[in-house]
């Protein structure tokens, strides 16, 4: 395999001081693998095949050839020495952060590789060969290894319980499941007080952004919606925070506005927890989260955006503030790490964390099967254009949230 420059490689990279051992498949072992990848003909034929430029043959042959070649020499004694401890994972040479098994079993040395799965064995007495000296090692296997690949992302979760009492069915509505639970009740207010949101545009274009009855919308059975309802804590603390006409504002304020931006800034705060036409579920897959800057408070972790338009009227796209969210993936995924903020800062809302949730509520959609989700978190959410609308514009201050 010339053409791959795969034997130069590996002899430059010996002649400079690098340890490596060399997984060699038998002749028979090659044959058998360019019957099943079709590559047809005498020997001479298939390795012009393989080695062909045109299709990037000769760079998918250079990929298999290097999965053959191990970090480190390793001898059959070590071999035997690590079996069943975490010692007989062993790292690839060519490909960081992929590993491979090597097992002694019963005086069978066997081949592991672990996505995609396979197995090999040491071809009897032809293994522990030296080469150039003790730089590397050559064991012939039985069989041609792939290249290795990722873990799958894990699967799913089971469907999580609704919160009707007793039954730990899905609530008949949204609605209904808002009213299930009393960390809802503040925003449950707002819903019926402030009783008008706004439907973005339909992705397809089929339908523009319409104004509609909160209330209505929310109880309709086979409504899909997702809504981040803050608790009453943290609808609270949010509040204190806002000053309009030289004080700070308190729930009171929305129940019974009495000064200009009162009823703005309680009617965003509503607006802005729902997310129309969303089944949200965070994904359990970490290539998801790839957004590393942008957000209202800096944060080491990656981040997705939660790919929505709130009901709060303001400009769909990028004009939009977005929300975003991250998920430790790290199998068990632990629930309690998902944690929401938003891209706008001011107002610096700081982040916030997901204390339960999904809430299963409402009927899945005849059409599309999704169905409304309900997540209480432990700060509000808040869009920079009722910040600027409602507070800035009335002559008001907003104080960050603690972290921001």
């Amino acid at each position: 395999m010339n053409c791959t420059n795969t034997t130069a490689r590996i002899q430059n990279e010996i002649s400079n001081g690098a340890q490596l051992t060399i997984l060699a498949p038998t002749n028979d072992a090659f044959s058998s693998y360019l019957v099943m990848n079709n590559f047809r003909g005498d020997w001479q034929a298939a390795i012009a095949a393989m080695c062909d430029t045109a299709d990037g043959n000769n760079n998918r042959t250079a990929e298999v050839l290097a999965a053959h070649v191990l970090s480190r020499v390793i001898s059959s004694s070590a071999i035997t020495a690590n079996n069943g401890t975490p010692a007989d994972l062993y790292s690839y040479a060519y490909f960081p952060n992929y590993q491979i098994i090597m097992l002694n079993l019963g005086g069978v040395f066997t081949v592991k590789q672990q996505v995609p799965f396979t197995t090999q064995t040491f071809v009897p007495r032809k293994y522990d060969n030296a080469i150039s000296g003790n730089a590397a090692v050559a064991h012939m296997i039985t069989a041609v290894l792939l290249v290795p690949l990722p873990f799958p992302p894990p699967p799913p979760p089971p469907p999580p319980p609704g919160n009707t009492p007793q039954s730990n069915a899905a609530a008949v509505s949204v609605y209904a499941g808002l009213l299930n639970e009393l960390e809802a009740a503040r925003l449950v207010s707002l819903v019926d007080k402030y009783d008008n949101i706004t439907l973005p545009t339909l992705p397809s274009g089929g339908q523009s952004s319409q104004s509609v009855s909160a209330v209505a919308y929310l109880k309709t059975p086979d409504t899909v919606a997702t809504v981040l309802v803050p608790t009453i804590n943290a609808v609270g603390d949010f509040l204190s925070r806002v000053t309009l006409g030289g004080r700070a504002m308190t729930f009171a304020d929305c129940e019974a506005p009495t000064l200009p931006g009162h009823a703005d800034v309680c009617r965003a705060l509503m607006q802005f927890a729902i997310v129309p036409r969303t089944e949200f579920l965070p994904s359990f897959d970490p290539t998801t989260y790839n957004l590393t800057s942008g957000f209202g408070v800096p944060d080491t972790a990656r981040y997705a955006y939660l790919n929505h338009s709130t009901a709060y009227p303001g400009t769909p796209g990028t004009a939009e503030t977005q929300i975003v969210y991250k998920l430790d993936t790290t199998p068990p995924v632990d629930a309690s790490t998902l944690a929401f903020q938003t891209t706008a800062n001011p107002p610096c809302v700081g982040i916030a964390r997901s204390l339960k949730g999904p809430i299963p509520a409402g009927v899945p959609s005849f059409l599309t099967r999704l169905q409304g989700m309900i997540y209480l978190i432990d700060q509000v959410l808040f869009p920079v254009e009722a910040y600027n609308n409602a507070i800035i514009a009335n002559g008001g201050a907003y104080r960050p949230a603690n972290g921001c």
